[in-house]
């Protein structure tokens, strides 16, 4: 049983050359208590009661989500599945952007803007019997001994984002190009490439356990953007996922923190979104 508070904020760069900071979107979530179930190779979480948001909804707005997360491991196999539709923004650093606003209004609340995101990430382990993802990320196994190892990555990711007006501020969008004027984008990617893990025992049960994984492949891409109107692209999109996990995996109760991001980077004429999943999640379990 835990806390589980996810999250897609987006990030939007300027255009190369004009010194304008980044639009930096968040949602105003407070995350959810559910009930986690791990047995052999599955591990997954099902929320049943939601906390209140972070902050209060006239200065940050009102977001909803819905967040299904699969991670599966065995043996040097990994797999995780995930499943997350976002609706409902503000703009974090309006008072930079627009401090005349913020002064009159508080935060750019973006009620219309949605991001969804389905993903898989297939990893194969070189050297299983020195790191275990199964005993760090879902508690279904054992590690007595610290060690780390190499891992190969090949990921698929499904990626879309709507909004009943541009993304950047109407008196801002000359700074963003054409990634300020989309209203719809919709970008599959599908990547390959490496990464290292490790879990450290500072003392059994206690452990801590740290991977990223690194990839880049081709990405379609379809948007409409106020600017240019409906238009479809391939580039070369980069990718990163981090896991980090700290707690005690007891032969009967196990507990700890764990921290998983997926970051995937599009570039639409040499400007770039950064669209970024993540989940921290607080937990405390018993082994039937």
């Amino acid at each position: 049983m835990g806390i589980v508070v996810p999250s897609i904020p987006l990030e939007i760069l300027p255009i190369a050359g004009i010194a304008a900071p980044s639009l930096s979107y968040e949602q105003n979530t407070g995350g959810k208590i559910g009930l986690g179930v791990d047995w052999g190779w599955l591990g997954t979480y099902l929320s049943f009661s939601e906390l209140d948001p972070e902050f209060d909804s006239d200065t940050h707005g009102t977001s909803t989500y819905t967040d299904y997360q699969f991670h599966i491991f065995s043996g040097a196999i990994g797999l995780d599945l995930y499943f997350q539709d976002f609706k409902g923004y503000y703009l974090d650093n309006t008072q930079e952007l627009d401090p005349t606003f913020f002064e009159e209004n508080g935060n750019i609340i973006r009620d219309d803007l949605r991001s969804q995101f389905i993903g898989l990430n297939f990893s194969l382990t070189k050297n299983p019997d020195r790191l275990s993802n199964a005993a760090a990320i879902n508690n279904t196994s054992y590690q007595s001994q610290s060690g780390g190892s190499w891992y190969y990555i090949l990921s698929v990711n499904w990626q879309k984002i709507s909004s009943d007006s541009t993304l950047a501020p109407t008196n801002l969008i000359d700074s963003y190009g054409k990634i300020g004027s989309i209203v719809w984008a919709e970008f599959v990617t599908v990547a390959g490439g490496a990464g290292y893990g490790q879990t450290w025992i500072i003392r059994e049960p206690f452990f801590f356990h740290a991977n990223l994984g690194l990839s880049a492949g081709p990405q379609t891409q379809q948007f409409i953007s106020q600017s240019h109107g409906k238009e479809s692209d391939i580039s070369l999109s980069a990718k990163g996922v981090l896991r980090l996990a700290l707690g005690s995996n007891g032969k009967r109760i196990f507990g700890g923190f764990t921290f998983i991001a997926d970051n995937t980077s599009f570039q639409i004429e040499e400007r770039y979104l950064n669209f970024l999943s993540f989940q921290g999640m607080l937990y405390l379990g018993i082994r039937i």
